[in-house]
Order: C-alpha cells, then sequence, then structure tokens
C-alpha cells in the first residue's frame, strides 16, 4: 500500500474530526443561553401542568 495515500487519508479524517469539534465547541457556546433559557420554560410548563392536573 502507498504510504503517501495513507497518510493524505489519516490526515483527512484528522482534520474532519477536529473541525467538527471545533464547531461543536462554539455552537454550543454561542446558543447554551438560548437552550437554559428554553429548559428553563419546558420545566416551568411542566410544573404548570402538573400543578393545574393535581389541583383540579
Amino acid at each position: 500500500m502507498n504510504v503517501d495515500v495513507l497518510i493524505l487519508f489519516l490526515n483527512c479524517i484528522l482534520t474532519t474530526v477536529i473541525s467538527s469539534v471545533v464547531v461543536m465547541f462554539i455552537l454550543r457556546k454561542q446558543y447554551k443561553p438560548a437552550i437554559q433559557r428554553l429548559e428553563r420554560e419546558q420545566e416551568e410548563q411542566a410544573d404548570y401542568q402538573d400543578s393545574k392536573s393535581v389541583n383540579g
């Protein structure tokens, strides 16, 4: 097997993995406050539904 082809293939895989990790890190950093706000609203709505069903 040609070693140069193997090196190029590994380089492509490594580049893809590193860029994916960087993109995920940036997106999480940017959207974390929005995600937390939506989760908090969802929990409040679930609590409201639970208290509404318990109280009749």
